[in-house]
């Protein structure tokens, strides 16, 4: 059984240390000014991905609105070589249908699967989250599949979704051996519904930010007060099984 591991987005070197140092699993980057999955420059990614070290997973968005699939291509081998271990894209279910049978993009996708890096379809859960779409996820050879929201205005994953949904989402990457992932303005208070639907990570930004502001500095006692509370529930299911 695997645990459900904690994902902080970071900004630079110093936020990407204070997630560590906190005990993120995940060191995800993205730049919060320039959309939801705003891609942070390539230098200062190089840089998060020289001071960590190796001493936790890396993951990078390569940004939104791609003008075309060769350029969504060239970014996610860009942002590959930089070293991270996770590349992350945005996808609707039309980009999917497109990337089937796009030859270019199938080539990236075993190269990137030789240097041993994952990749990762983000969802949008508030717009028009089609459940049909993991099937093409799978044939495409993506790694994993998130949910987050695109528009950050304080509406947080779960007014997006029910339970009921969010479980049938966690069961069908189960489905499909997809690394499942959670985020969307998620907080503190999230984390005891969500983490009982054993993703394999949630994902925070503003929920640890000063003033649950996500282009505030990151709060590393918000942090650390949600890892105890994925190790005492990881550990709990632990002893029940």
């Amino acid at each position: 059984m695997t645990n459900t591991q904690l994902l902080i987005s970071v900004t630079n070197t110093t936020e990407a240390l204070i997630a560590m140092n906190a005990g993120a699993d995940i060191i995800d980057l993205k730049d919060p000014n320039v959309g939801a999955l705003g891609a942070l420059p390539y230098q200062i990614t190089h840089d998060i991905v020289q001071t960590i070290n190796h001493r936790t997973l890396v993951s990078a968005t390569v940004g939104e609105h791609h003008q075309s699939i060769l350029d969504l291509n060239l970014a996610i081998e860009h942002t590959a070589s930089l070293g991270v271990d996770i590349v992350k894209i945005a996808l609707s279910t039309a980009l999917a249908e497109s990337l089937l049978s796009d030859i270019g993009f199938i080539e990236k996708v075993n190269q990137l699967k030789n240097n041993k890096v994952k990749l990762v379809a983000v969802l949008f859960a508030d717009q028009n989250l089609a459940m049909g779409i993991m099937p093409s996820l799978k044939k495409i050879g993506f790694d994993g599949v998130m949910l987050d929201t695109a528009h950050k205005n304080g509406q947080s994953l779960i007014y997006h979704l029910s339970i009921a949904l969010l479980t049938e989402f966690i069961e069908v990457c189960g489905q499909y051996e997809f690394i499942s992932g959670l985020a969307g303005s998620l907080q503190l208070g999230s984390v005891d519904n969500l983490v009982r639907l054993k993703p394999s990570y949630l994902g925070f930004r503003g929920g640890v930010c000063q003033d649950l502001n996500r282009q505030s500095k990151l709060d590393i006692s918000k942090i650390i007060q949600i890892k105890n509370m994925l190790l005492k529930y990881n550990k709990l299911t632990e002893i029940a099984h």
